[in-house]
């Protein structure tokens, strides 16, 4: 059997070209699309209506119908009836702002909430396992990595 730190070793033995990391990134992004499509079904939600309690759980009430149907890329009838399923199924309520009351914040419930934790803590467990295994330097660099990567991927395209 491989040690961790045999494992390490091998990986730093190895001439890695920067392709590869490209490619293992998009290994890595095609099994998160994979993991929250069946985090998705262990909710009995589709896809797209999962994603929006992600980023309504991620703007933490800061977001409206407008802005999530931008990030989900749906149209505003789309999304407003995305957003009555979800408001009846009890996972995100809809409040008027009280700065602008021509303005409706979205909120996820707090049995969203616990639905979200209770289907990514293993997910969550197992990644903070395999970061673990790296030291703090090695954390360090591969943080810079993948924050230095999605600033590149959320720039303008030259």
């Amino acid at each position: 059997m491989v040690t961790p730190d045999e494992e390490r070793n091998a990986v730093y033995a190895t001439d890695l070209r920067p392709d590869e990391l490209s490619f293992a990134l998009r290994e890595l992004s095609e099994r998160f699309r994979a993991h929250d499509r069946e985090l998705a079904s262990r909710m009995n939600l589709k896809p797209s209506e999962y994603y929006a309690i992600e980023h309504i759980l991620d703007a933490r009430g800061s977001l409206g119908p407008a802005e999530l149907a931008s990030r989900l890329g749906l149209a505003a009838a789309t999304t407003s009836e995305l957003l009555d399923r979800l408001q009846q199924l009890g996972h995100v309520e809809r409040h008027r702002d009280s700065g602008d009351g021509r303005r409706v914040r979205l909120t996820p419930t707090e049995s969203a909430i616990s639905a979200v934790i209770a289907v990514i803590s293993p997910a969550v467990h197992a990644m903070d396992q395999v970061a673990s295994q790296y030291t703090a330097e090695e954390r360090a660099v591969i943080l810079r990595f993948l924050q230095q990567t999605s600033a590149a991927l959320t720039s303008e395209p030259e």
